[in-house]
C-alpha cells in the first residue's frame, strides 16, 4: 500500500523478483494505480516465461540420474542430443509441435536407423510426460503423435529338436565339471569363472590350482 511522505506526496512501492521498486506519486490515486500496474506486469511477466528446449532436456536428465540406472540414464542422454541437434536449444518447449517431433524421429533414423528413432520417440514422450506434470508443458504430446517407424524383421531360425537337446546336455556336462571343480578346490562361483585363465602352465602338470577372492577392506 502507498504511504504520505512529509512533503504531502505518496511513495507506491512493489516487490518485484526479489526486488523492492518505489515511486513517488502526487497523488494517492496515482500512487495506487502505479502498483496495480506493476502487479499486472509482474503477473504476466510470470505467466509468460518459457521453458526452453535446452532446460526441459537438462531437468529432465537430472531426473533420470536420480531416478533409472545407469544404462538408462546413458541411453536418455543420447537421445537428448540427438534431439538438441535437430530442435534449437534456444526454442520454446511448449511450442514443439508433431512435424518437429518428427524432424527429431527422421534425424535419429538418418544417424542410426529406425529402431534408434522408435527410441527416441519412446524416451521423448517419457520426457513429455514427466514435463507436463512437472514443467506446465501442454497435455497434447507431439512425440506420441508420430507413428513409430517401420523396422526390417528378420526371420529367425529355430533349432531343430536333436540340436536343442544336444545344447542341453552339453550344458549339464559343463555344470557338472563346474560343481566337481568348486568341490575339488573349495572355490565359489566367480572363481571357477577366473580359475582356468589364471592357472599356469606349472599348476596344470603338477595338477594343483590357487584359488582366491578379491575382498574389499573397509
Amino acid at each position: 500500500m502507498p504511504y504520505q511522505l512529509k512533503n504531502g506526496k505518496w511513495r507506491a512501492e512493489r516487490q518485484i523478483e526479489g526486488k523492492r521498486h518505489t515511486r513517488v506519486c502526487g497523488t494517492r490515486r496515482e500512487a495506487l494505480d502505479w502498483e496495480s500496474e506493476a502487479k499486472n506486469h509482474q503477473e504476466i511477466a510470470e505467466v509468460t516465461r518459457t521453458v526452453t528446449a535446452l532446460e526441459w532436456m537438462n531437468q529432465y536428465l537430472d531426473y533420470s540420474l536420480e531416478r533409472h540406472t545407469r544404462l538408462v540414464y546413458a541411453t536418455k542422454k543420447k537421445v537428448a542430443a540427438i534431439t538438441l541437434s535437430a530442435i534449437k536449444k534456444e526454442f520454446e518447449a511448449a511450442r514443439i509441435t508433431p512435424m518437429q517431433a518428427l524432424a527429431v524421429m527422421r534425424h535419429a533414423s538418418k544417424t542410426g536407423c529406425a529402431d534408434t528413432a522408435n527410441r527416441c520417440r519412446k524416451h521423448l514422450s517419457a520426457a513429455w510426460n514427466w514435463g507436463i506434470k512437472y514443467m506446465g508443458l501442454p497435455p497434447l504430446n507431439p512425440f506420441l503423435q508420430v507413428e513409430k517407424f517401420p523396422v526390417d524383421q528378420k526371420p529367425r531360425r529355430v533349432p531343430s529338436e536333436s540340436e536343442f537337446w544336444k545344447i542341453v546336455n552339453r550344458a549339464q556336462e559343463r555344470a557338472c565339471i563346474q560343481r566337481q571343480g568348486k568341490a575339488s578346490c573349495s572355490a565359489c562361483n566367480g572363481m571357477m569363472l577366473t580359475l582356468s585363465a589364471a592357472l599356469s602352465s606349472l599348476e596344470r602338470a603338477r595338477g594343483e590350482a590357487a584359488a582366491w577372492s578379491m575382498t574389499r577392506c573397509r
